[in-house]
């Protein structure tokens, strides 16, 4: 399944981040997760100020890229490929849809057991989700946007038309498709790239280089098989993650 490229938006989980200066606040889920874990901590004795920072506001190229535009994707890919083997030998590779990373399991393994509690406690008043930890949380946000990417993208009519024809022009070019659901192939090749890091973690990028080349080939292919289904796709999937994100509280 595609990765879900977002931060989990909260304060507990930025312990030493926030200062004794005056920060803004809102409304948002959010903003109510931070202060419903600041008043957790704060009756546990640990001071945390309210800190729920805006994720960087996407460059021009990177709406263009959520928009499906062919000539920005096209840029992209062909230095980066499909961002995978990229951030081998770039260290600060753009995504390619101009989102940020998932908190990775080492960093919240980190966290205090006050900061987890509080977290739960957050989660459990704002959202009404009974979670029991931080990783419990993720899981249950990526199953929820998945089951929207289901709703609304996987049964569209038009979106399955177009999936077919970029499934059976990768196929045509020799490229393995084991599904043409919309949001499976959406991300087919780059997922297939991102199982090679993986299996072969701890490359030098002088030993990247050849699988990055490799990733731009089959990333232009790709391209070029779903130039018409990025085009209706992109803007839809943008919404959809927004929407989401925003029901859940994290950042997008």
């Amino acid at each position: 399944m595609p990765k879900i490229l977002v931060v989990l938006a909260v304060a507990i989980l930025l312990t030493g981040c926030a200062t004794s200066e005056a920060l803004p606040s809102g409304t948002s889920k959010r903003w109510q997760q931070e202060h419903v874990a600041a008043a957790c901590l704060k009756a546990r004795g640990i001071q945390q100020i309210p800190w729920a920072p805006d994720m960087p506001t996407p460059t021009a190229e990177q709406l263009r890229r959520r928009q499906g535009d062919y000539t920005a994707l096209r840029a992209y890919r062909d230095r980066y490929g499909h961002g995978v083997f990229a951030t081998v030998l770039y260290p600060e590779v753009p995504s390619a849809d101009g989102s940020d990373t998932w908190l990775d399991d080492g960093f919240v393994s980190t966290l205090s057991e006050p900061h987890s509690a509080c977290y739960v406690e957050a989660v459990k008043q704002v959202l009404g989700r009974e979670v029991t930890d931080v990783p419990h949380f993720r899981r249950q946000y990526t199953r929820a946007v998945q089951r929207a990417r289901q709703r609304e993208l996987d049964t569209d009519p038009r979106l399955v038309e177009l999936a077919r024809g970029y499934g059976a022009c990768l196929a045509g070019r020799g490229y393995p498709v084991g599904s043409a659901v919309p949001s499976t192939i959406a991300t087919l090749e780059r997922d297939r790239f991102s199982t090679m890091l993986r299996d072969n973690a701890g490359l030098t990028p002088e030993q990247a280089e050849p699988f990055l080349h490799e990733e731009i080939a089959s990333a232009l292919d790709d391209l070029e098989c779903g130039r018409e289904f990025f085009r209706v796709y992109n803007p839809r999937h943008a919404a959809l993650s927004e929407r989401v994100a925003a029901e859940w509280g994290v950042a997008q």
